[in-house]
């Protein structure tokens, strides 16, 4: 099902990138997405990455605060250092 999300955020972009930026929602699903996806490059994170940039890292760092499991935090802390590098 994952998939299928990410599949339908990417044809919002497409369809009317301003808007779909608009919704707050579209990114933290994305972030969070990214962050449950073992593969770095992972669609979910390319979008991330080449939609929203460095817009996406305040997302990143309230997923970071609300989360304790390592495999989330490091996915999250690699998909951060992706968009602004240490």
């Amino acid at each position: 099902w994952s998939d299928d999300i990410v599949a339908r955020y990417a044809i919002a972009l497409r369809v009317d990138a301003a808007a779909a930026k608009r919704d707050p929602q579209i990114l933290a699903d994305l972030v969070e997405l990214a962050a449950r996806d073992d593969d770095p490059t992972a669609h979910a994170a390319r979008i991330v990455v080449a939609s929203w940039g460095a817009a996406a890292l305040p997302v990143i760092e309230e997923q970071l605060s609300q989360t304790t499991r390592p495999e989330l935090v490091g996915r999250l802390r690699r998909l951060r250092a992706r968009i602004a590098p240490p």
